[in-house]
């Protein structure tokens, strides 16, 4: 039972906004021209703060950022959570600018699913956008083997379905997929314990 929980904990690790305690985390998500990057520390397993940018063509945003765990099921066979995050910063021209969202997650070693809601808001650009994703392990693996998953995630302002392939092994996640737009999406997570 030990084995299955801490196997839940490392896939929800790498699928949330907030790391194990103690842990340095870095995200780098990219999607056709956009790229989004955080570096956070975890100092609980229900809070993290760092720093997040993000850059497209339209803008850039650079800003400081905090995440917060509302809720968690450990259930015998799977695990669920719900997150809040934001950042505060500027744009391109100094003004000023926020960002928030929420992340809610369900998954057992087999199925997983995820909704993200997340904006970007300053005086001269808006940006939000709804993110879900739906997926499968086509094995079980254990914490110490290379896992394996199969996703597709629609998002709302591309308009489209991305089919991606998520592979993790131990604290390093990487994913990749591409999309009908002729979007590539590319997605690094690591994890440094101290």
């Amino acid at each position: 039972m030990k084995y299955i929980i801490l196997l839940f904990i490392s896939i929800s690790t790498f699928a949330r906004p907030v790391g194990y305690q103690g842990s340095i985390n870095g995200l780098s998500f990219t999607k056709g021209k956009s790229s989004e990057n955080t570096l956070h520390y975890s100092p609980k397993y229900y809070y993290s703060f760092g720093v997040k940018s993000f850059l497209n063509d339209d803008f850039t945003y650079k800003g400081f950022y905090g995440s917060y765990l509302l809720k968690r099921w450990n259930l015998k066979n799977s695990q669920s959570n719900i997150f809040t995050y934001g950042s505060v910063g500027q744009d391109q021209n100094r003004n000023k600018m926020g960002n928030y969202g929420i992340q809610a997650d369900y998954e057992t070693r087999n199925f997983y699913t995820l909704y993200s809601f997340q904006k970007y808001n300053s005086k001269d650009f808006i940006l939000d956008n709804h993110i879900f994703r739906l997926g499968f392990a086509p094995y079980k693996a254990g914490f110490n083997d290379i896992n394996i998953w199969m996703i597709g995630e629609y998002s709302l302002i591309d308009n489209n379905v991305t089919p991606l392939i998520r592979v993790f092994y131990k604290n390093v996640l990487w994913e990749a997929g591409y999309n009908p737009n002729e979007q590539v999406l590319f997605n690094l997570m690591f994890q440094i314990m101290y």
